[in-house]
Protein backbone atom coordinates (compact mmCIF):
# COMPACT_ATOMS: atom_id res chain seq x y z
CA UNK A 1 0.00 0.00 0.00
CA UNK A 2 1.22 3.87 -0.50
CA UNK A 3 2.39 5.48 2.28
CA UNK A 4 -0.15 8.15 1.68
CA UNK A 5 -3.23 5.63 1.09
CA UNK A 6 -2.61 4.77 5.03
CA UNK A 7 -2.75 8.21 5.65
CA UNK A 8 -6.13 8.71 4.27
CA UNK A 9 -7.36 5.22 5.60
CA UNK A 10 -6.93 6.39 8.82
CA UNK A 11 -8.26 9.98 8.62
CA UNK A 12 -11.29 8.66 6.92
CA UNK A 13 -12.09 5.69 9.94
CA UNK A 14 -11.34 8.13 12.66
CA UNK A 15 -13.63 11.09 10.77
CA UNK A 16 -16.40 8.94 10.27
CA UNK A 17 -16.07 7.13 13.76
CA UNK A 18 -16.42 11.30 15.46
CA UNK A 19 -19.56 11.25 13.07
CA UNK A 20 -20.80 8.15 14.32
CA UNK A 21 -20.26 9.32 18.20
CA UNK A 22 -22.62 12.35 17.56
CA UNK A 23 -25.44 10.61 16.67
CA UNK A 24 -26.11 8.42 19.91
CA UNK A 25 -23.04 8.90 22.22
CA UNK A 26 -22.65 5.84 24.58
CA UNK A 27 -24.79 3.73 22.34
CA UNK A 28 -27.71 6.29 24.19
CA UNK A 29 -30.54 7.64 22.25
CA UNK A 30 -30.69 10.85 24.39
CA UNK A 31 -27.77 12.06 24.04
CA UNK A 32 -26.46 13.75 20.87
CA UNK A 33 -23.65 16.36 19.86
CA UNK A 34 -24.51 18.75 17.45
CA UNK A 35 -20.80 19.28 16.46
CA UNK A 36 -17.98 16.59 16.01
CA UNK A 37 -15.06 16.65 18.41
CA UNK A 38 -11.58 17.64 16.99
CA UNK A 39 -9.55 16.26 14.20
CA UNK A 40 -6.47 17.40 15.18
CA UNK A 41 -5.24 15.51 17.31
CA UNK A 42 -6.00 12.10 14.66
CA UNK A 43 -4.26 14.21 11.63
CA UNK A 44 -1.13 14.82 14.28
CA UNK A 45 -1.14 10.66 14.44
CA UNK A 46 -1.66 10.18 10.59
CA UNK A 47 1.40 12.61 9.58
CA UNK A 48 3.78 10.65 12.06
CA UNK A 49 2.45 7.21 10.51
CA UNK A 50 2.83 8.33 6.80
CA UNK A 51 6.55 9.91 7.98
CA UNK A 52 7.45 6.61 9.59
CA UNK A 53 5.55 4.56 6.40
CA UNK A 54 7.95 6.80 4.03
CA UNK A 55 11.31 6.13 5.87
CA UNK A 56 10.74 2.52 6.78
CA UNK A 57 10.83 1.82 2.74
CA UNK A 58 13.78 2.78 2.43
CA UNK A 59 15.16 0.59 5.41
CA UNK A 60 14.76 3.73 8.03
CA UNK A 61 14.24 2.69 11.73
CA UNK A 62 12.95 5.67 13.84
CA UNK A 63 10.88 6.26 16.70
CA UNK A 64 7.77 8.91 16.87
CA UNK A 65 6.40 10.77 20.29
CA UNK A 66 3.37 12.83 18.97
CA UNK A 67 2.39 16.22 21.13
CA UNK A 68 5.23 15.63 23.32
CA UNK A 69 5.97 17.70 26.09
CA UNK A 70 9.47 18.62 26.45
CA UNK A 71 11.65 20.68 28.92
CA UNK A 72 14.66 22.35 27.40
CA UNK A 73 16.89 24.77 29.68
CA UNK A 74 14.35 25.00 32.27
CA UNK A 75 11.43 25.98 29.44
CA UNK A 76 8.23 23.80 28.27
CA UNK A 77 7.72 23.09 24.48
CA UNK A 78 5.15 21.18 22.53
CA UNK A 79 6.13 20.01 19.60
CA UNK A 80 3.35 18.31 17.78
CA UNK A 81 5.95 15.63 16.35
CA UNK A 82 9.60 14.47 17.72
CA UNK A 83 11.72 11.94 15.45
CA UNK A 84 14.24 10.33 17.41
CA UNK A 85 16.22 6.81 17.60
CA UNK A 86 16.89 3.91 19.88
CA UNK A 87 19.42 6.08 21.50
CA UNK A 88 16.90 9.14 22.44
CA UNK A 89 18.70 11.23 20.24
CA UNK A 90 15.82 13.98 18.07
CA UNK A 91 16.50 14.22 14.57
CA UNK A 92 13.65 16.12 14.08
CA UNK A 93 10.57 17.97 14.65
CA UNK A 94 7.60 18.25 12.99
CA UNK A 95 4.63 20.83 13.04
CA UNK A 96 1.52 20.09 11.95
CA UNK A 97 -1.16 21.73 10.08
CA UNK A 98 -5.21 20.43 9.61
CA UNK A 99 -5.83 23.00 7.28
CA UNK A 100 -4.95 26.75 6.19
CA UNK A 101 -8.31 27.57 7.24
CA UNK A 102 -7.38 28.34 10.92
CA UNK A 103 -4.23 29.82 10.59
CA UNK A 104 -5.59 32.99 12.02
CA UNK A 105 -2.55 35.86 12.02
CA UNK A 106 0.48 33.57 12.05
CA UNK A 107 3.40 35.41 11.76
CA UNK A 108 6.38 33.58 11.22
CA UNK A 109 8.92 36.08 13.81
CA UNK A 110 7.04 34.64 16.50
CA UNK A 111 5.14 31.50 15.17
CA UNK A 112 5.01 28.04 16.64
CA UNK A 113 8.33 26.49 14.14
CA UNK A 114 10.27 29.80 16.02
CA UNK A 115 10.36 27.69 19.17
CA UNK A 116 11.56 24.35 17.70
CA UNK A 117 13.87 26.57 15.36
CA UNK A 118 15.03 28.14 18.98
CA UNK A 119 16.11 24.58 20.36
CA UNK A 120 17.84 23.32 17.57
CA UNK A 121 20.29 26.77 17.16
CA UNK A 122 20.51 26.31 20.51
CA UNK A 123 18.57 29.45 21.34
CA UNK A 124 15.88 29.93 24.30
CA UNK A 125 12.67 32.23 24.24
CA UNK A 126 11.63 34.97 26.65
CA UNK A 127 8.66 33.29 27.86
CA UNK A 128 6.62 37.01 28.02
CA UNK A 129 6.96 37.66 24.53
CA UNK A 130 8.28 34.78 22.82
CA UNK A 131 11.21 36.91 21.53
CA UNK A 132 14.70 34.95 21.15
CA UNK A 133 17.10 36.17 23.80
CA UNK A 134 20.50 36.35 23.82
CA UNK A 135 21.09 33.29 25.90
CA UNK A 136 22.54 30.29 24.20
CA UNK A 137 22.87 26.81 25.85
CA UNK A 138 24.91 23.93 24.54
CA UNK A 139 23.12 22.02 22.41
CA UNK A 140 24.68 18.91 24.30
CA UNK A 141 22.56 19.56 26.80
CA UNK A 142 19.92 17.42 27.82
CA UNK A 143 16.15 17.69 27.19
CA UNK A 144 13.41 16.04 29.29
CA UNK A 145 10.81 14.32 28.05
CA UNK A 146 7.51 13.67 29.55
CA UNK A 147 7.67 9.82 30.86
CA UNK A 148 5.02 7.54 29.28
CA UNK A 149 4.68 5.61 32.47
CA UNK A 150 1.15 6.22 33.88
CA UNK A 151 1.19 6.70 37.47
CA UNK A 152 4.09 9.18 36.73
CA UNK A 153 1.71 10.75 34.53
CA UNK A 154 -0.74 11.03 37.39
CA UNK A 155 1.07 12.25 39.82
CA UNK A 156 1.80 15.25 37.47
CA UNK A 157 -2.27 15.77 36.55
CA UNK A 158 -2.52 16.27 39.98
CA UNK A 159 0.45 18.63 40.52
CA UNK A 160 0.21 22.77 39.88
CA UNK A 161 2.01 23.96 37.07
CA UNK A 162 5.19 25.06 38.46
CA UNK A 163 5.37 22.17 40.75
CA UNK A 164 4.92 19.71 37.45
CA UNK A 165 7.73 21.73 35.45
CA UNK A 166 10.12 20.45 38.47
CA UNK A 167 8.98 17.25 38.67
CA UNK A 168 9.19 17.10 34.76
CA UNK A 169 12.81 18.35 35.11
CA UNK A 170 14.23 16.19 37.53
CA UNK A 171 11.84 12.76 36.83
CA UNK A 172 11.64 13.56 33.06
CA UNK A 173 13.42 10.94 30.31
CA UNK A 174 16.44 12.19 29.14
CA UNK A 175 17.30 13.13 25.35
CA UNK A 176 19.98 14.64 23.00
CA UNK A 177 19.19 16.89 20.01
CA UNK A 178 21.04 15.89 16.89
CA UNK A 179 23.54 18.99 15.58
CA UNK A 180 21.53 18.45 12.50
CA UNK A 181 18.12 18.03 13.79
CA UNK A 182 15.50 19.09 11.35
CA UNK A 183 12.21 21.02 11.52
CA UNK A 184 9.10 20.10 9.60
CA UNK A 185 5.32 22.52 8.88
CA UNK A 186 3.38 19.60 7.38
CA UNK A 187 -0.31 21.03 6.18
CA UNK A 188 -3.23 18.33 5.69
CA UNK A 189 -5.11 20.38 3.27
CA UNK A 190 -5.43 23.68 1.91
CA UNK A 191 -9.16 24.01 2.22
CA UNK A 192 -9.67 26.88 0.33
CA UNK A 193 -7.54 28.82 2.08
CA UNK A 194 -4.98 29.68 -0.17
CA UNK A 195 -4.02 33.04 0.91
CA UNK A 196 -2.86 31.88 4.05
CA UNK A 197 -0.17 30.30 2.86
CA UNK A 198 1.80 33.11 2.32
CA UNK A 199 2.77 32.94 6.34
CA UNK A 200 4.00 29.04 5.44
CA UNK A 201 5.92 29.82 2.26
CA UNK A 202 9.27 30.76 3.40
CA UNK A 203 9.32 27.70 6.08
CA UNK A 204 10.06 24.14 5.38
CA UNK A 205 6.30 23.41 4.42
CA UNK A 206 4.59 21.02 2.60
CA UNK A 207 0.65 21.06 1.71
CA UNK A 208 -0.44 17.20 1.14
CA UNK A 209 -3.94 17.97 -0.10
CA UNK A 210 -5.08 20.84 -2.57
CA UNK A 211 -8.93 22.20 -3.16
CA UNK A 212 -9.58 21.58 -6.79
CA UNK A 213 -13.03 21.53 -8.55
CA UNK A 214 -14.04 20.11 -5.19
CA UNK A 215 -13.60 21.26 -1.22
CA UNK A 216 -11.12 18.90 0.29
CA UNK A 217 -12.62 17.68 3.40
CA UNK A 218 -11.21 14.90 5.69
CA UNK A 219 -14.17 12.28 4.57
CA UNK A 220 -13.31 13.27 1.05
CA UNK A 221 -9.85 12.78 0.90
CA UNK A 222 -8.00 10.59 -1.99
CA UNK A 223 -5.40 10.97 -4.22
CA UNK A 224 -6.57 12.90 -7.29
CA UNK A 225 -6.07 16.03 -4.63
CA UNK A 226 -2.58 14.93 -3.42
CA UNK A 227 -0.23 18.03 -4.24
CA UNK A 228 2.06 16.37 -6.30
CA UNK A 229 5.12 17.87 -8.72
CA UNK A 230 2.21 17.54 -11.75
CA UNK A 231 -0.79 18.58 -10.43
CA UNK A 232 0.38 21.93 -8.15
CA UNK A 233 0.18 25.39 -8.58
CA UNK A 234 3.18 28.28 -8.56
CA UNK A 235 2.19 29.21 -4.90
CA UNK A 236 2.84 24.99 -3.76
CA UNK A 237 5.32 23.88 -6.71
CA UNK A 238 7.89 23.83 -3.78
CA UNK A 239 5.36 22.46 -1.17
CA UNK A 240 4.46 19.25 -2.71
CA UNK A 241 4.14 15.70 -1.31
CA UNK A 242 6.91 14.27 -3.38
CA UNK A 243 9.43 17.62 -2.29
CA UNK A 244 8.41 15.83 1.29
CA UNK A 245 9.00 12.44 1.09
CA UNK A 246 12.33 13.67 -1.28
CA UNK A 247 13.16 15.60 2.13
CA UNK A 248 12.34 12.66 4.50
CA UNK A 249 14.61 10.39 2.51
CA UNK A 250 17.96 12.90 1.89
CA UNK A 251 17.74 14.05 5.46
CA UNK A 252 17.15 11.10 7.78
Amino acid sequence: MKSINKLINYIKKKYNDLEEEMIYIGGNKNINRHTRLSMSGYVENAIAILIDDILSKKGKKYNYLVDVQLIVDKKTYRPDIIIYDDNNVIYGMVEVKAQLGYSGNFNKDNSFIVRENNIINGRSIMAKDRKISDKIFDLTNEIKVLSMNKEKNKELIKTKREEKNRLLEKEGIPYTLDKKCKDMVIILMSTNSHKNFNNFKDLNSYVLFLDDQETVWYNNLNEKHLNTNTHTTDKYKNHTYEKLVDYLEKNF
